[in-house]
């Protein structure tokens, strides 16, 4: 396991990392204006990608690698006549502003629809370089382009991903697999729990996690919107590298010894470490390192980051935490208990939401009261993870 979490981490690293060195270059070159519009393009896209398929996409991590790729063949299928009937919607209600988010958040399914199938071969070799491609061809795009503010930075991150999910998809194309018909029908009688739960729980998570940069606008400005969305990305990083390399990798080996009871606690112990570990040098990182780089290297319009720095260096440490833990409530059957902590997530973030309007907290204000009550949240969340692996798992054993 250790093998393969340094494979996939090393190309979720370096991904990030570029992204890291580059987002500042980016929005220095379009501006503090631009780069927020790009933070709700994103976060529209991310929304959207839950939504097109319910969740159903989750049916690809199967066992049996022959129905792993029939359900990837009808998943795509799915979502291709989803997104036609969403930009019908679009076009009927004049919405084109949104169209690039919807693209965006069609090929950012596709990809990640692709990441499970070759996360259920064990292929992450093949998922690292992607990562790696995957932000260095954006990076590459938005740099060397000339700059067009009509279609704006969400439209280089639509391309590169439709390309690199294309070219995952050609390689798909020649495993030797026995053929399965699957009917959109039995799709969604498979996954029917996921239906019922799973979305509705990744729908709550991703509001809670995509909605500050949509509605940070209308509360205060676009600027502001782009440096929030800017510390967000740069501290938050760490979480992407531990939820998408660890958490697939933690998730696959439950699923496969979730009979041995001895194993999923060595496996639940070992990945626990390693949270440990990253979680310290992180925190070691951020306190010593992070201001003085930033200094050095944003102008003083973007200053406000550092204080952003500050208050949720604490909640991504619960997030880091949560992000891989998370798995045990879908590896246990357990999807309900997942929907009920991300409603009570995104309840809280409502509410929280409606006090600031209410009060007209301060820019700054708003993200420090933004991080403590999503770090009760996250914290509340360990905690049913930890109930749930020490008094639920083990029914399944």
């Amino acid at each position: 396991m250790l093998k393969n979490f340094l494979i996939s981490s090393f190309g979720t690293l370096i991904s990030q990392l570029i992204l890291f060195f580059s987002l500042p270059q980016i929005a220095k070159i379009w501006g503090t204006e631009n780069f927020g519009i790009y933070s709700q393009d994103v976060s529209i896209g991310i929304i959207i990608a839950t939504l097109l398929v319910l969740r159903l996409e989750l049916l690809v991590m199967n066992d049996d690698s022959d129905k792993a790729k029939a359900y990837l063949f009808c998943v795509i299928k799915l979502s291709l006549l989803s997104c036609i009937f969403c930009m019908v919607f679009l076009f009927v209600f004049e919405l084109a502003r949104y169209t690039l988010p919807l693209y965006y958040g069609f090929s950012l399914l596709l990809y990640n629809s692709s990441i499970l199938y070759f996360s259920v071969n064990r292929r992450f070799f093949y998922i690292s370089i992607s990562k790696v491609l995957l932000n260095l061809i954006f990076v590459s795009l938005v740099f060397f382009i000339p700059k067009d503010e009509s279609l704006g930075i969400i439209f280089y991150h639509f391309i590169t991903t439709l390309v690199i999910f294309i070219l995952l998809f050609y390689i798909s194309l020649k495993d030797n697999n026995k053929h399965y018909n699957i009917s959109f029908s039995r799709l969604l009688g498979d996954g029917k729990d996921y239906v019922l739960n799973t979305f509705p729980a990744s729908v709550f998570n991703v509001s809670c996690v995509n909605i500050i940069p949509v509605i940070m606008p209308f509360l205060f400005n676009e600027s502001k919107a782009g440096i929030f969305f800017l510390a967000y990305k740069t501290i938050i990083f760490p979480v992407g590298i531990i939820g998408q390399s660890l958490g697939n990798i933690f998730r696959r080996e439950l699923l496969a010894n979730r009979d041995n009871k001895n194993k999923t606690n060595n496996v639940f112990i070992y990945v626990s470490s390693i949270i440990a570990a990253i979680c310290i040098l992180f925190y070691f990182l951020v306190i010593n390192f992070y201001e003085i780089v930033f200094l050095s290297y944003f102008s003083y319009e973007w200053h406000d980051v550092i204080k952003i720095y500050d208050s949720i260096l604490y909640l991504s440490i619960l997030m880091m935490i949560y992000s891989p833990l998370g798995h045990v409530f879908l590896c246990s059957g357990n999807q309900r208990s997942d929907l009920v902590f991300n409603f009570l997530k995104l309840m809280a973030l409502i509410a929280f939401l409606f006090l600031s309007y209410f009060y007209s907290f301060e820019f700054i204000t708003f993200v420090n009261y933004y991080s403590f009550v999503m770090s009760g949240t996250y914290l509340l969340g360990i905690l049913m993870v930890l109930h749930c692996y020490f008094f639920k798992f083990k029914s399944l054993a």
